[in-house]
């Protein structure tokens, strides 16, 4: 089974993956897929289940198919159908799940014990292609425990004075939206084209945008 669907310019795909599970005959879960032109399409990461069925709900043993995406008031909302077997006949039954905004993915910043060769505790590292954009705020939907700063460079890599890491205003805590800052400015228009490099230790990046408000 496959559930197409829209979100955020992209085309993103629910497939049914059939599984085994012992005492229960044929089982499935499933997995993410996504295109940017409908034809040519991907499997997100390495294969993983997107929702795997409970064996201990008591409804959705067997599998769990969404069959509806609906994003409001920042969260994205999963209506789907949970199987079972019952005395032998399939029981089907509905269920929610719901996601924070962009919460199909992430780029993980884990946190690692230890300092590197500079004597600096470890962080993991993200630069971005160069980008180009009419916006002039930088805007997140990640969380963290610890910290994620934001680094513009131009597309060869060099350091915009002033946008360093040294500059950076660190984020910390849950945001859908938050705007990174550089000893207090926002304003990054007229940089373009850029590259971001994000530092981040025990945090989660799920999205980025430039934004022009």
């Amino acid at each position: 089974t496959i559930l197409g669907f829209c979100y955020e310019g992209l085309y993103l795909a629910v497939l049914g993956v059939n599984r085994r599970m012992d005492g229960f005959g044929n089982a499935s879960d499933n997995q993410l897929a996504y295109s940017r032109d409908g034809l040519h399409w991907e499997r997100m990461g390495e294969r993983k289940s997107f929702m795997v069925p409970d064996p201990d709900a008591g409804w959705e043993e067997l599998t769990n198919q969404p069959s509806c995406f609906v994003v409001r008031d920042d969260r994205i909302y999963i209506y789907y159908t949970g199987f079972t077997l019952r005395d032998d006949y399939a029981c089907e039954s509905i269920g929610l799940a719901t996601l924070r905004l962009d919460g199909f993915v992430s780029l993980d910043g884990i946190k690692r014990k230890g300092q590197d060769s500079k004597g600096l505790p470890y962080q993991s590292t993200l630069l971005t292609r160069p980008l180009w954009s009419t916006g002039n705020r930088l805007v997140v939907n990640a969380e963290t425990k610890e910290y994620i700063t934001a680094e513009l460079t131009d597309p060869d890599g060099r350091v915009i004075p002033g946008f360093g890491q040294a500059d950076c205003d660190a984020f910390t805590g849950d945001s859908i939206r938050h705007t990174f800052s550089w000893k207090g400015r926002e304003d990054i228009g007229g940089l373009f084209p850029l590259r971001i490099r994000f530092r981040m230790r025990d945090a989660r990046l799920y999205s980025l945008q430039v934004s022009d408000q």
